[in-house]
């Protein structure tokens, strides 16, 4: 099934490191950035990303400090690091 469902794999460089990313979709279509939950990794969203690539395009985002192939160093929660706005 995979086969059939095109998408991209790369890292990207944040302050905290090396975090890993899936992209499907046409780069043309509104953005859509996708969080997994605690103790897991970006391809949790596939049966997600495969649904909403048609319309958007998709970013699949490891969290880093989380499973998955992003850095292991996890920023304090308590910290201003993790914090927006």
């Amino acid at each position: 099934m995979l086969s059939q469902f095109p998408f991209e794999q790369k890292y990207i460089k944040t302050a905290f490191g090396q975090t890993f990313m899936l992209t499907a979709g046409q780069e043309s279509k509104p953005p859509v950035i996708l969080l997994h939950g605690s103790c897991s990794n970006s391809a949790f969203w596939f049966p997600e990303i495969m649904a909403l690539s048609s319309c958007y395009r998709v970013f699949a985002v490891d969290i880093i400090g989380e499973a998955g192939n992003s850095e292991e160093y996890r920023p304090d929660l308590d910290s201003d690091a993790l914090r927006f706005g």
